[in-house]
């Protein structure tokens, strides 16, 4: 059986008490797994896509027993029907304290053509409306713990991330470049908000819907300059990728 030791590295300020706070307040690095990590394996799925109440199709794949979307979400209604709202100014989106979305840089069709997917705020995460499609979720803490036991233990990132000759979006770096996508579930820098945007070609960060403290989620990260991953608290002001997980 793998197991993880998990670590703190790094601890980037205290709980968040208020909006608009500091949105990254810990992190810890994943490492240090005892054992040998499971053979990256996976299994394209019929039918192969999964579509959004807006009519986007998703290409999705089977990775040890679980099953994701290959793709960023870029929903802009709940499964209700419910229209989440697109927030375009930076002051009003720090303090939004209802579901919001947006575009990097209110880039919309880039994003979508890019497949950076939209970004999404914490109120989204845990609202009982659901933004992913009907049968699927949010992924929790241990989905992205078993997915980076399955691929790879430390070094998933190395499996996951898009490789650079694909779509020349990671900055280039030694990890980046080396980024196999062995298992095409292109992970892709879409960047984040939280004053303002930042992090795009160079971050990619995914909510869990765990929560961490009372304004804060667990989320998972990876950057153009690492072969792994990392698992952080962020605020739920800030506007995150989402990566559905089949329930």
């Amino acid at each position: 059986m793998i197991k993880a030791t998990i670590f703190t590295l790094l601890s980037l300020g205290t709980c968040i008490s208020g909006k608009a706070q500091s949105s990254i307040i810990s992190l810890e690095k994943i490492s240090n797994y005892s054992g040998q990590s499971s053979s990256p394996k996976h299994i394209d799925l019929s039918p192969n896509t999964i579509t959004d109440i807006d009519g986007n199709t998703y290409p999705i794949i089977q990775i040890g027993n679980q099953v994701w979307m290959k793709e960023n979400l870029r929903v802009t209604k709940f499964q209700n029907g419910d229209i989440i709202p697109n927030i375009t100014d930076n002051k009003q989106w720090q303090s939004f304290d209802s579901p919001a979305l947006c575009s990097y840089k209110n880039n919309f069709e880039q994003s979508i053509e890019l497949r950076l997917g939209l970004l999404y705020n914490g109120f989204v995460v845990q609202d009982k409306r659901e933004v992913c499609p009907e049968g699927w979720t949010i992924p929790s803490d241990s989905d992205f713990y078993q997915l980076i036991k399955t691929t790879g233990g430390p070094f998933a990132a190395i499996n996951l991330k898009s490789e650079n000759s694909e779509n020349s979006l990671w900055k280039q770096y030694f990890y980046a470049s080396s980024s196999k996508n062995e298992l095409g579930f292109t992970i892709l820098p879409a960047g984040s908000r939280k004053n303002e945007f930042e992090g795009l070609h160079e971050n990619a960060i995914f909510f869990t819907r765990r929560l961490a403290t009372i304004n804060g989620f667990y989320a998972f990260s990876t950057n153009y300059a690492s072969d792994s991953f990392n698992r952080i608290i962020v605020s739920k002001y800030q506007g995150l990728s989402i990566r559905c997980i089949k329930e």
